[in-house]
This record gives structure tokens, sequence and C-alpha cells, in this order.
């Protein structure tokens, strides 16, 4: 959503405001890079908190399973513990692999928009590591994005 918010954005200053197209790269792209950092800092605030809710609700769980199977306070405490760590553990590697994604596209549109080096004369320069580096953690930052996107809703596509 937001390259193609970056492309009708850089289309309209193409058509509106400037032909220029170093100008052009240089908007497109921190518009791009301000969109991932707001919307990751959202997907954070959502994820974190479901990391939150299936760290206490495997806690929750894990507890009353250990009750209700005759093991009494003991085995209340030693379920709540076990479903605390296996509900920690799949929230943290929901959250790691979130974390990484969405790191890649805000790193990865940073390096492509300070690829471009405008000169003293006018003209522009490319730095090509940066462009190169950068379109590659764009592009994971994007698959990665798109896997856990399609994992969820194309489960019964079998």
């Amino acid at each position: 959503m937001g390259i193609l918010l970056a492309a009708i954005y850089a289309g309209f200053l193409y058509l509106f405001r400037t032909t220029n197209w170093p100008e052009i790269f240089l908007t497109s792209t921190n518009f791009l890079f301000w969109w991932y950092v707001v919307t990751s800092a959202l997907i954070g605030l959502v994820v974190g908190l479901a990391t939150l809710m299936f760290a206490v609700g495997g806690a929750v769980t894990g507890g009353l399973v250990g009750s209700e199977s005759g093991g009494g306070k003991a085995g209340a405490v030693a379920g709540a513990l076990l479903g605390l760590l296996g509900g920690g553990a799949l929230s943290l590697l929901m959250l790691v692999s979130v974390a990484v994604g969405r790191l890649s596209l805000i790193y990865g549109t940073y390096l492509l928009h300070n690829s471009l080096l405008l000169t003293v004369s006018g003209g522009a320069e490319w730095d090509q590591t940066k462009l190169m580096i950068g379109g590659f953690l764009l592009l994971l930052g994007l698959v990665m994005g798109k896997g856990s996107g399609s994992s969820s809703s194309n489960k019964n596509s079998d």
C-alpha cells in the first residue's frame, strides 16, 4: 500500500509540480519512509498488545488446565508457567518476525532515499551500494509482510 501511495504521489508531483526526477525521487521516498515509520508504530502497538494477550491467555489457560487435572495449587502454578512460556514463545516469535519485516521496510527506504546525492552543480549522483542494499531490504520487508498476511488468509486453500 505504501509503495502504491508513493507512486501516486510521484505521479502527482510530475504532473502538477515538477518534472525534475531527482526531486520527485527524493520527495516520494521521503513520503514512503515516513509512511513506514508511522504504520510500523501503529502495527507495533497492535502486535505488542496481541503479544501480551497471548502470554496472559497462555498463563490463564495453563493454570486452569493444571488445577483441573488434579494437581491442585502446585499443578495450577506449573500449568500457568508452562502456559506463559508457550504463549510467550509463540508471541515473541510473532513480534520478532513483524519487527524484522518493518525495520527492513524502514531502513531499506531510508537507504533508497539517501542513495541519490545532489551535487553542487545541480546534477545527481547515485550511490549504487545504498541503492542495491536499500532495494533488497525493501523487497525483503515487502516479502515478509506479504508472507505473514497471506498465511492467515490462505489456510483453507488446500
